[in-house]
């Protein structure tokens, strides 16, 4: 029985020279077509913009392992998170003098005495 020497190639890394090759070229000639007469914005100039932009995402995704929508949508996400986050902070600040404020009114309280009392009934 003879064991094979290398693993068994999958789909993905056989065809990944090609999506290298296939997004590297409509990233190059994508904005050129757009930049032909006529230039006019129809449904052609938006299909070779999104072809450009999943193009530059999946250039992206090999160089760096992220693409270009990932770290758009992520960047926003961290802000957001971010934003909230403070806003939180702040209502628990806002809770916290509340509970504190109303800790002294009790703790500072007085019982009336009978002279107080007699003041107020009138």
């Amino acid at each position: 029985m003879a064991t094979p020497d290398a693993p068994p190639s999958t789909s993905t890394t056989r065809y990944d020279p090609l999506r290298h090759h296939i997004s590297l070229a409509l990233l190059l000639t994508c904005p050129v077509i757009m930049l032909l007469p006529p230039r006019k914005l129809d449904f052609y100039t938006f299909g070779l913009a999104t072809a450009w932009v999943l193009s530059a995402n999946e250039f992206s995704v090999q160089k760096s392992g992220r693409g270009v929508l990932e770290r758009v949508y992520g960047v926003r996400h961290n802000q957001r998170r971010g934003m909230e986050g403070r806003k939180e902070a702040e209502e628990e600040a806002d809770i916290g003098q509340r509970i504190k404020g109303r800790v002294w009114e009790v703790l500072d309280w007085k019982p009336e005495t009978e002279t107080e009392r007699k003041g107020k009934d009138g």
